[in-house]
This record gives structure tokens, C-alpha cells and sequence, in this order.
């Protein structure tokens, strides 16, 4: 499996563990990723990645004329992907007729707009990783990583948005993080386009 899909999973917004019923979709067909508004340097529309889920089960990750296939499970609002050599992800997912979230966060109690509380839970290589990120209205965001095996972690930074379009950014030790997501309907994650 690519490691694009393992930093998917680490950087974008991840699960949705309090409202399962609120995700899934038919994923089947050809979706490419949409740029968020928030990026001073989007990629060009050649450069996004397309995801081409068959009805026989597979999936074609194609990134910079690269692809690689591996074989997909979507039920109960889980999309999970394994390579393979066996190594899985599995990250909630909400398909409508024309966009698709991948890594989808969903709302946990009162909401204003972006600002609020936001869960999520996602697992790779056998690790369960619960996702708390908190927007205040005073631009300040609080990301918090609950795992089942390594050693959890929290970070504290700012945000903004952009329409639908929201970035989160923090430091890890020496670096920036850019956590960047589209809202579509009720969930926050990656977006993508049917094609």
C-alpha cells in the first residue's frame, strides 16, 4: 500500500466513532481528490489523486502517474483498504453522489459552524487511534491523539477556514503540521470528486 494512505491516515482528520450510522455510501467508481482552499500551493488537476473503486473489490490508488492496486472493504461507514502484503488501514468514510470523504470526522455535541468539538477513530498495522480535535472560537484548536498500543499525543495550534475548506496548524517538535479537510454535509475529512 502506498504511504500516501498511512500519511492519510496520520495527517488528515480521521473516524467518526460516535455517529457510524451517519457514514458509508457506494464508494464504487473513479473519484479525484479536490484541492482545499486552504493550501497556498495546490497541486495541478494532473497531480491529484485518483481513486478507482471496482465492484469486484479493488481499489487503484493513482498519484504522479504511479498506481498501485489493493483490494477494499466498505461497510458500517468503514472503508478499509489492505495492500498485499497484508498491511490495512481503516478509516470511516461518507460517499454521497458526488463527493466522497475519506478519514471522516464527525461532530460531538454543540456546533458553530467549524467551531466545536470533532471525533474520529481510525486503525493501521493493529493499532486503534481516537481522534479529539477542539476549535474555539478564538482560532485556537486542540488535536489529541488517543492510541491503543504507541504512546498518545496532543498538540495545541490554530485554525482557519476557508468555505467548506478548514487547516489546522501545530507544531511537532521542529515542524509544522498543516491538517488540512473539506466539510461535506456533516463530515470533515479528505474530499474528493466523482469523476
Amino acid at each position: 500500500m502506498r504511504s500516501s494512505l498511512l500519511c492519510l491516515l496520520i495527517l488528515s482528520l480521521v473516524g467518526c466513532k460516535d455517529d457510524p450510522t451517519a457514514l458509508g455510501g457506494d464508494v464504487v467508481g473513479t473519484w479525484r481528490e479536490l484541492p482545499n482552499a486552504t493550501d497556498d500551493d495546490p497541486p495541478e488537476i494532473a497531480e491529484r489523486q485518483l481513486l478507482e473503486f471496482t465492484s469486484s473489490g479493488t481499489v487503484i490508488e493513482t498519484e504522479n502517474d504511479v498506481s498501485e492496486m489493493s483490494t477494499y472493504d466498505a461497510g458500517d461507514g468503514m472503508l478499509t483498504m489492505t495492500a498485499d502484503d497484508g498491511a490495512s488501514v481503516a478509516l470511516p468514510y461518507l460517499a454521497t453522489s458526488n463527493r466522497l470523504v475519506i478519514g471522516a470526522l464527525v461532530p460531538d455535541g454543540d456546533q458553530d459552524g467549524f467551531v466545536g468539538t470533532w471525533t474520529g477513530n481510525s486503525s493501521a498495522a493493529g493499532e486503534s487511534i481516537d481522534l479529539t480535535i477542539k476549535l474555539d472560537a478564538s482560532m485556537t484548536a486542540q488535536v489529541d491523539y488517543d492510541r491503543s498500543v504507541s504512546e498518545d499525543d496532543s498538540y495545541t495550534g490554530t485554525w482557519r477556514a476557508i468555505g467548506d475548506d478548514l487547516e489546522v496548524t501545530f507544531m511537532v517538535e521542529v515542524f509544522t503540521v498543516h491538517m488540512r479537510a473539506t466539510r461535506v454535509g456533516d463530515a470533515l475529512g479528505t474530499a474528493y470528486e466523482r469523476l
